[in-house]
């Protein structure tokens, strides 16, 4: 009798990008399969662990609190960082207030460890302004102020926070969005931040 062949097992799909929304991080493949997802309230240690899975150990860096924020810590992947405050890292979520994402991330650069970092409609740090501008108008704020740079910030996929409509702080005007910004003169989007709180402005 002929030995039936043992199946040989398939390679696990390769992680390709880093798909940045106004709801979630999530690692894909190169066909856009989800191989992961992160909403921006699950627990920050679970979200760093999971990601160093694909992208390797990250670079910690403590961050002091300030007018507008507690201190906390940033986890960096050369050009992908998630940041969190301490005191909404680890408190249970029935104790984080509605309205805060729990952590939240910033990219400068197109790609981290090998992935890819993009988000609505493939827009990535590095893409020419004019070119989001053009594909883009109803997304775009020009800031003028005398005492800071100019610069184009481009407001892209907004939904609505996981704020129940019966609660206090719940408004149709609040917003999340993902925030992709050029300081003048140069043409070329510098950074990426998500989520982007809009509370009515």
């Amino acid at each position: 009798m002929t030995p039936t062949p043992t199946p040989s097992e398939s390679a696990a799909p390769a992680a390709a990008l880093l798909s940045v929304t106004a709801e979630s991080v999530s690692v894909q493949t190169a066909d856009g399969a989800v191989l992961a997802s992160y909403d921006y309230r699950r627990l920050t240690s679970d979200v760093v662990a999971d990601l160093s899975g694909f992208l390797g150990e990250p670079t910690q860096v403590s961050f002091p609190q300030s007018s507008h924020q507690g201190g906390g810590i940033t986890y960096q992947w050369d050009g992908f960082r998630v940041s969190s405050e301490d005191r909404w890292a680890t408190i249970p979520d029935a104790e984080l207030p509605t309205y805060e994402p729990r952590w939240w991330i910033a990219a400068t650069a197109p790609s981290a460890r090998g992935l890819a970092i993009q988000t609505i409609d493939g827009v990535r740090v590095g893409d020419s302004t004019q070119e989001v501008l053009s594909s883009h108008p109803e997304a775009v704020e020009r800031v003028e102020l005398s005492e800071l740079p100019s610069r184009y910030d481009f407001f892209l996929g907004p939904v609505p926070p996981p704020i129940p409509e019966d609660d206090p702080s719940y408004s149709e005007s609040h917003r999340w969005s993902v925030w992709v910004f050029d300081e003048d003169p140069t043409d070329v989007l510098q950074e990426m931040r998500a989520p982007s709180a809009n509370f009515g402005a």
